[in-house]
């Protein structure tokens, strides 16, 4: 590489990783601020075939991450798999309570920047603020207008899951849902 293709030193930023131990796990793993997970090097007892105790050194590693629904999973030893975004909030942002929410969004950004506690409700309507998730839209029978196919559904059965058949409604897939005929508010 050349003199003229590198950047100026002025234009380097140099990111710094902060790596602290897990509450409830302690010399076992650590989390860094910029949401990686590691093992850290440790003794471990086994037997052999034969009967015999012995110990053996076990270096420490980044662990590699799982995912479900978006959201960057490890496996910690004994309690299985914890969501990243989890273990960043609980070591980084004590105290906090409730559901951790990610600034901008992106679900695979579990960096300490970019988390806040915050409740579900909040959390929701972030969403909806942010475009990551759509504002339930309010539906009509032609008699009465309620908010949502869920809010619809909860008061003429009972049940907030029938929502889906008005869903199912108003894409074309049934002539009818609850016995009605659905629109758009």
């Amino acid at each position: 590489m050349d003199a003229a293709a590198q950047p100026p030193e002025s234009e380097v930023e140099v990111v710094t990783e902060v790596w602290k131990d897990i509450p409830g796990y302690e010399g076992r793993y650590q989390v860094s601020d910029l949401g990686r997970v590691r093992s850290l090097d440790r003794c471990v007892r086994g037997v052999s075939k034969k009967g015999r105790e012995y110990q053996r050194r076990v270096r420490g590693v980044v662990l590699a991450r799982g995912y479900s629904r978006g959201y960057p999973l490890v496996n910690l030893w004994p309690d299985g798999t914890v969501a990243v975004h989890l273990l960043v909030a609980r070591t980084f942002l004590p105290g906090g309570r409730g559901d951790v929410n990610h600034m901008d969004g992106v679900k695979d950004n579990c960096a300490l920047s970019n988390l806040e506690w915050g409740t579900k409700s909040y959390n929701q309507q972030h969403a909806v603020r942010a475009g990551l998730r759509r504002q339930a839209l309010p539906v009509t029978d032609d008699q009465k207008t309620w908010p949502s196919q869920a809010q619809a559904a909860f008061e003429l059965t009972g049940d907030r899951r029938k929502g889906a058949s008005i869903s199912r409604h108003m894409r074309g897939e049934r002539p009818q849902a609850l016995g009605r005929t659905w629109s758009f508010a």
